[in-house]
């Protein structure tokens, strides 16, 4: 765990139904200094957001129940508009219909760890109240 003087301020959460995957984030998170929180589908998701920080959203694409795509709908059509990132092992067509969406960026998986910090980064800078604002 880092100490708090190298935590970044954008909480992260992490959407994926692959417990793997959810796990390894956690540490890289945790190892960059992202405070993170990881959860297994939209749903659980979307019955936590309003109790949660304001951060940024990485999702999995391919989820059971409801995909990155209905999930992204799902937290729009509630006015959260936090960044959100999505990922997935497949990429036929993702990436430029992502990017038309919306989403801040798409992820393929495996995610080079200087990859995801870089988005999170902008994530981050994204959710900053800009010059003149409190």
């Amino acid at each position: 765990m880092r100490d708090q003087q190298t935590l970044k301020k954008c909480h992260v959460y992490v959407i994926d139904d692959d417990s793997a995957v959810l796990e390894s984030m956690a540490f890289l998170l945790d190892a960059v200094g992202y405070p993170c929180a990881t959860f297994p589908d939209g749903s659980e998701f979307l019955a936590k957001v309003d109790t949660l920080a304001r951060g940024c959203i990485v999702t999995d694409f391919q989820m059971p129940g409801m995909n990155g795509y209905e999930l992204y709908a799902a937290i729009r059509a509630r006015s959260i508009d936090w960044p959100i990132c999505l990922m997935s092992s497949t990429r036929k067509g993702l990436a430029p219909r992502a990017k038309a969406l919306g989403f801040i960026d798409f992820l393929p998986k495996p995610i080079a760890a200087e990859t995801l910090v870089r988005v999170l980064d902008r994530a981050e800078q994204l959710l900053s109240p800009g010059p003149g604002t409190t």
